[in-house]
């Protein structure tokens, strides 16, 4: 997870599972002064840090790493421990996480997000649950279904389905894109 804090943008960001994600290295100028706050799994972290130093690449002083582990511990408990702000206006990127989650730890991530986020927060993220081997061989046999392999199905009720996620963690606005 990436956090972003600034002054008239949201004022954290926060990069959950941030994996070896180089924004905080090629961040825009706007960025520089944004509090970020890269939260990822202990051993990830600590290898990413590795190669960073490796590679000499200076970190930004606007960064800070947020070691944890979201299958054992709650994302709610990780920000109460970063001295995360629950009245600054805050940006999560959660991108390419939720498969390595169980379903529950997925919710509790962003019931965590809801919960410890200051109004005005956002969230971007994929979602790609941990069946992902059975939906690729459900995908499979309906490409070879010429009814079926143009309509998308299963996609606007996927994503509807993830949209009702937010609405039951009362988030104010929950869109889905098309």
């Amino acid at each position: 997870v990436i956090v972003l804090v600034a002054c008239c943008w949201p004022l954290a960001h926060r990069l959950i599972g941030a994996g070896f994600d180089s924004f905080i290295i090629r961040q825009p100028v706007f960025a520089r002064d944004i509090a970020i706050f890269e939260i990822d799994h202990p051993a990830t972290q600590a290898m990413k840090r590795d190669r960073l130093e490796a590679c000499g690449v200076v970190v930004p002083p606007n960064v800070r790493f947020i070691a944890a582990d979201l299958s054992a511990e709650p994302l709610a408990s990780v920000l109460g421990r970063c001295g995360f702000s629950h009245t600054v206006p805050a940006f999560f990127s959660w991108l390419g996480v939720t498969i390595y989650l169980s379903r529950q730890a997925n919710v509790d991530t962003l019931a965590g997000i809801a919960r410890s986020s200051a109004p005005g927060s956002e969230v971007v993220f994929t979602y790609i649950d941990e069946h992902i081997d059975d939906h690729v061989v459900n995908l499979q046999k309906w490409i070879r279904q010429p009814s079926i392999s143009n309509s998308g199905e299963g996609i606007p009720e996927s994503a509807e389905m993830v949209k009702g996620f937010f609405e039951q963690l009362g988030c104010q606005e929950s869109r889905v894109y098309d």
